[in-house]
């Protein structure tokens, strides 16, 4: 019995653990947070990038090589993105077809490899694009599989999947 799991499973639990962290981090309110610490609650960080409470942030991240578009649609992203580092990304995945920003490249210890960007389209502006642009020898569904329209598919021996969100879309990608 094949005990790896699928690669939509990991990149379920690879987004739902990036989603989790996100909740886990912003989910109390500051008295919350205060009742649980037993100290005094501190005054709550502005979420907008280049705010004076995030500059400091904001700055090193710009300083990092993130580009400025990024900020906002990815606030924890950190150091120059570089599409050369998703190795497992075919040479025909039709990126450009969506009018956008590189922010960030990943990977995980289990091979799959994510690459952000950040986007005025819409999502399904996004999946439209990439669904028509991709190449025919490209095997693919569109489907909403509870948090939202997505893509899953193959090209070759590479799963992917395109999830978006407002702002942003992500390619996963992971060996076949």
């Amino acid at each position: 019995m094949n005990r790896r799991p699928s690669f939509q499973m990991r990149a379920a639990l690879l987004l739902g653990t990036a989603t989790f962290s996100c909740t886990l981090l912003t989910s109390c309110s500051d008295s919350e947070a205060a009742e649980t610490s037993g100290s005094e609650p501190v005054a709550e960080a502005s979420a907008e990038p280049g705010s004076t409470d995030s500059g400091d942030i904001s700055e090193a991240q710009l300083e990092s090589g993130v580009p400025a578009e990024c900020l906002e649609a990815f606030p924890v992203a950190f150091g120059e993105p570089d599409l050369a580092a998703a190795t497992l990304l075919p040479a025909d995945f039709p990126a450009e077809a969506v009018d956008g920003t590189l922010c960030q490249t990943a990977a995980t210890g289990s091979g799959v490899q994510v690459v952000d960007w950040a986007t005025d389209a819409s999502g399904a502006e996004v999946l439209d694009a990439l669904e028509t642009a991709l190449p025919s020898s490209y095997s693919v569904t569109r489907e909403d599989k509870g948090m939202g329209e997505q893509l899953d598919g193959t090209a070759g021996d590479v799963y992917f999947t395109v999830v978006t969100r407002p702002g942003a879309w992500t390619l996963q990608l992971g060996p076949a």
